[in-house]
């Protein structure tokens, strides 16, 4: 015999305006910034340090920065430029969604946004922008002494080809 009920919300999250939190749309990867304060409060106090790998939509660190937690964030994806900074840029205006109300979140503060650049970068630009066989030579020599190569194969070097 098994008894029939009806499964509860633990922690009694809301979740009706999830799409109306931080000011930008995220379509069904926003997590709701209530269930995030409570596990922030769980282990964290004012001034820690919070790391989210996968940034997202920004949900951990603008409830991070609301509670008065510094935050780093990374993510890879494109859209950090257009819904994460712009989800922290409200924030820091003192955006009033999500949990700025049970805070008395008002604004202010700042973030810093950094953007990692790809190993070899200056070269893979130099190469594309060669316009002689001679310039490539001296950007092949260049990038053997200056940048990061991995050797799956053993290449013929230029100075060797005909």
């Amino acid at each position: 015999m098994y008894r029939k009920s009806k499964l509860t919300n633990l922690w009694n999250i809301p979740n009706a305006s999830l799409h109306l939190e931080g000011g930008v749309e995220f379509k069904n990867g926003k997590k709701p910034e209530v269930l995030l304060k409570k596990i922030l409060s769980f282990g964290t106090v004012e001034g820690d340090l919070i790391m989210d790998f996968h940034v997202g939509s920004g949900t951990a660190a603008a409830v991070a920065h609301k509670m008065g937690r510094q935050y780093i964030g990374i993510e890879q994806m494109d859209y950090v430029k257009t819904i994460t900074i712009e989800r922290l840029t409200k924030v820091v205006a003192g955006e009033s969604s999500g949990i700025s109300r049970s805070v008395n979140w008002q604004g202010g503060g700042d973030f810093i946004y950094c953007e990692l650049m790809p190993y070899n970068q200056v070269f893979m630009e130099r190469i594309q922008s060669a316009r002689s066989s001679e310039e490539l030579l001296g950007i092949y020599r260049d990038m053997s002494k200056d940048s990061v190569l991995n050797w799956y194969i053993k290449p013929q070097k230029p100075e060797e080809a005909e």
